[in-house]
């Protein structure tokens, strides 16, 4: 019965052991892992730094002048003045004064009739 206990002992201890072993590997393989990341993550921004300056390069305006004359063949334009001229509105109107509409039918009838008629005698 002793052994029986020491084995059982012996054998949680293995279990513990073994336990810690693969805890301590896992712990070193995401450490590594991690490193790898970073070292990742520095070339990533060392590369973005450097495509940024490119960019900003090819962007600038001197070059877009240069690119835009002599690839594209296009010329600074010329200084063009505008003449502020003073527009008076017309002394006559052709368009008929906005007519009210009374609520009864025969107001509201003749109304009608004195807009067409008003359009009638301007375009005679």
């Amino acid at each position: 019965m002793f052994t029986k206990w020491v084995i059982l002992f012996i054998g949680f201890v293995l279990c513990l052991v073994a336990l810690e072993i693969y805890r301590n590997i896992t712990l070193m393989d995401r450490g590594y892992s991690l490193q790898k990341l970073r070292a990742k993550k520095k070339l990533l921004i060392e590369e973005n730094g450097y495509l940024q300056e490119k960019l900003s390069f090819h962007l600038s305006l001197s070059r877009l002048q240069d690119y835009a004359g002599k690839e594209l063949e296009l010329v600074t334009p010329e200084k063009v003045r505008f003449v502020k001229e003073d527009f008076s509105p017309p002394k006559r109107s052709f368009s008929p004064p906005p007519f009210s509409i009374e609520t009864s039918l025969k107001n509201w009838t003749f109304q009608i009739v004195k807009f067409f008629r008003r359009w009638f005698d301007i375009l005679s």
